[in-house]
């Protein structure tokens, strides 16, 4: 079957991934994943730019030309404004569509919270997650999320997501989940993880107490949305078993619903840049 080729970047606030995608025969190509420049627009943008060049040369040695650019972004975006990108402030209130549009003005470009383009690709990959309700978590450098039910986000709108990482957990503060994650693992949160798993003692102690924090918020996501499954994303995934065990006791115990979710660990690293591409 021809190909029909598409590009898809996944831009997080640690990393950029590029590949191209195959939309007719569902597999990805020249996918790489590289440290993302987040102090500077103008090298982040020429960043992106270069990017893009270099999986537009990789699809013309295959004969193919891309027609279009999908772009996952950590963030709130509303007709492509970047309206809210927390963990990559250089991009608030900048339209990324309009300012690469300015130099591939040949291709149609969408962008989508990337939480939204991994849950887009995984209902691809997992056609029986189409039956059910699941909810995805991503754990990198901030927190976000995304919701499904049968088939579809609940949130139709491009760049709105399901953002649980704001759920608020402390109403006198109004301090949310993310703040916490933020406060008690620091930055980046993976050394942590990594020291609780070595048997740091004090890691051990930090990783349990946003455990529990954690595990509060799944229970309301639990009692909210009774998900049948929830799929654990982002870098921080890895770690799971430091802290799952102790989440899902706490769902266990202090759940109203008797649902009890199947989690599942995505490991999938290009997901989100597929999911990006499928925009298209």
């Amino acid at each position: 079957m021809k190909q029909q080729l598409n590009i898809g970047l996944d831009i997080g606030g640690s990393k950029i991934l590029g590949l191209l995608y195959d939309h007719n025969n569902n597999k990805a190509y020249a996918a790489l994943r590289q440290p993302i420049i987040k102090d500077s627009l103008p090298a982040l943008v020429r960043q992106i730019h270069s990017e893009i060049e270099r999986l537009i040369e990789a699809a013309q040695k295959t004969g193919n030309i891309p027609t279009g650019i999908g772009i996952g972004i950590p963030g709130v975006i509303k007709n492509g404004q970047i309206i809210n990108c927390p963990n990559l402030s250089v991009l608030n209130n900048r339209n990324l569509n309009k300012l690469l549009a300015k130099q591939f003005p040949d291709k149609k470009i969408l962008s989508d919270n990337d939480v939204n383009c991994f849950l887009r690709a995984y209902l691809v990959k997992h056609p029986l997650l189409k039956n059910t309700t699941f909810a995805v978590v991503a754990l990198g450098t901030g927190i976000g999320g995304a919701i499904a039910i049968n088939g579809n986000n609940i949130i139709p709108e491009l760049g709105i997501s399901s953002e649980i990482g704001h759920m608020i957990i402390n109403s006198q503060s109004g301090a949310d989940l993310e703040h916490y994650y933020h406060k008690i693992m620091g930055h980046p949160a993976g050394r942590l993880f990594t020291a609780a798993q070595a048997g740091d003692f004090l890691a051990q102690q930090k990783v349990e107490k946003f455990a529990k924090i954690l595990g509060l918020a799944m229970v309301n996501l639990n009692n909210l949305i009774n998900p049948k499954v929830i799929i654990l994303t982002g870098g921080v995934s890895r770690y799971y078993k430091t802290y799952l065990p102790l989440v899902k006791q706490i769902i266990n115990e202090q759940s109203l619903t008797p649902n009890r979710p199947k989690w599942i660990v995505g490991q999938d690293q290009k997901a989100a840049a597929i999911g990006a591409s499928l925009l298209l």
